[in-house]
């Protein structure tokens, strides 16, 4: 539908409207006809004489972006709806240490720091970030430990449990402790 404000319906010779589209849920307005055609989105105007306004309304679509890890993303264009068709770009801003593992629900899921999302549907897309191994590393082990190779390397098994470093890490247990176990 189209508001005005004034609120009404009519108006004399010399008065000035502004004309507004109100879209119903899960729509977005697309353009006007008539009269407002190559004007802006919300348009004012003073009235010399009788005119007709059309608004057309298309179906929209909404993109929820979650994040997992240390890090955040964005989205633009960042307005909350797409039109059908309509190219989203999404980009990671992981943390430091921290790297992109997965844009779950997208496409091809790529391990990408920027995407471009085809938005023909709503959306939910989580952007999955894991810490790099020297980042962990340094978590996980002390400063005497990081210095020894044989201890806190990759194909070390810095706990004596059947597990070596690297299996810990991508399993997120503690590799000082052998009750902690890889799930």
């Amino acid at each position: 539908r189209i508001e005005t404000a004034p609120s009404k319906r009519t108006f004399v010779k010399g008065e000035t409207v502004t004309f507004f589209p109100v879209a119903d849920n899960g729509y977005g307005f697309s353009q006007w006809t008539d009269f407002g055609v190559g004007r802006g989105r919300d348009f004012g105007v003073t009235i010399n004489q009788d005119i007709t306004i059309g608004a057309v309304f298309e179906e929209q679509f909404t993109l929820d972006l979650d994040v997992i890890g240390s890090g955040s993303a964005s989205i633009e264009p960042d307005r909350g709806y797409f039109m059908p068709g309509e190219v989203a770009r999404l980009a990671a801003i992981p943390n430091e240490g921290w790297e992109v593992r997965m844009w779950d629900g997208s496409e091809d899921g790529l391990a990408a720091n920027e995407i471009e999302v085809a938005m023909n549907r709503d959306r939910r897309i989580t952007l999955v970030l894991g810490q790099m191994y020297d980042a962990w590393k340094a978590d996980v082990f002390s400063e005497d430990q990081l210095s020894d190779h044989k201890f806190s390397g990759q194909l070390s098994d810095a706990d004596n449990d059947g597990y070596l470093n690297v299996v810990e890490f991508v399993m997120g247990s503690d590799p000082n402790f052998p009750g902690s176990r890889p799930e």
